[in-house]
């Protein structure tokens, strides 16, 4: 599967035209005495600053092509920052309501920035380790009100994965000549690091995969919960996509 990088040649018909094909870059400074050659992909060049863009806006409109996401429903979903923050862009800019449900102790800066793409904010207890809370909230407002609510779920949903399947492996495989050893990526959501990976594996299966996560919250390596302070990375569980 290709990827067009001419896409950003010309004048784009639309945001979504812009979303993906970002630049990987050689770290020189921080490197400075490591041998092998360290990459880094710039996904702040995507619309809303962050990689969450190529997965939401795959899982709203293949919702939309299947027919679970209809005419006059609204988009629920829960975030600490950058998915509420993409969600939130795309959603709106498709025709949709977008409600967020958010732990309370989250940056004002990701609330402001939400709300200016037009999403309102439900807040719940906690902060960026108690997501648990969100899903519970967000699973509440849906049994209240049957058929209001679309929910996409970045924790569960497979197209989560197949964004990162479709577009950001390929991308990465073609800029490096397919010469990549290795692939890290923060826990999150899995979705990144399941589908670049999946990909990267089936074309070359010595590619070895190294998940990030907060020190006070190894969830993967220990199974033990714990508070953070780094927004948008270890929510306090194992995600199903990872």
């Amino acid at each position: 599967m290709a990827i067009n990088w001419d896409a950003n040649r010309n004048v784009a018909a639309n945001i979504f035209d812009t979303i993906g094909r970002t630049p990987l870059v050689r770290l020189n400074k921080v490197t400075e005495g490591v041998k092998p050659q360290i990459l880094g992909k710039i996904e702040y060049f995507s619309p809303t600053g962050s990689l969450k863009d190529r997965i939401y806006y795959r899982m709203i409109t293949e919702a939309i092509r299947r027919g679970e996401l209809k005419p006059g429903m609204t988009i629920i979903e829960s975030s600490t920052g950058n998915a509420g923050i993409a969600c939130a862009c795309i959603g709106r800019m498709l025709g949709y309501p977008v409600i967020i449900v958010m732990p309370a102790g989250m940056s004002e800066e990701r609330k402001m920035i939400m709300r200016a793409y037009g999403a309102q904010i439900i807040e719940t207890p906690g902060a960026e380790s108690d997501v648990d809370l969100c899903l519970e909230k967000v699973k509440e407002l849906k049994a209240d009100e049957p058929g209001k609510y679309w929910e996409p779920n970045q924790y569960t949903n497979p197209d989560n994965v197949m964004a990162h399947y479709t577009t950001t492996g390929p991308e990465i495989w073609e800029q490096t000549g397919g010469q990549v050893d290795i692939f890290v990526a923060t826990q999150g959501t899995g979705g990144t690091l399941t589908g670049v990976g999946r990909y990267l594996k089936e074309r070359k299966p010595s590619v070895k995969l190294f998940a990030g996560e907060p020190t006070e919250a190894p969830m993967l390596a220990r199974r033990q919960w714990g508070s953070h302070r780094i927004e948008g990375i270890g929510d306090g569980f194992v995600p199903r996509n990872l």
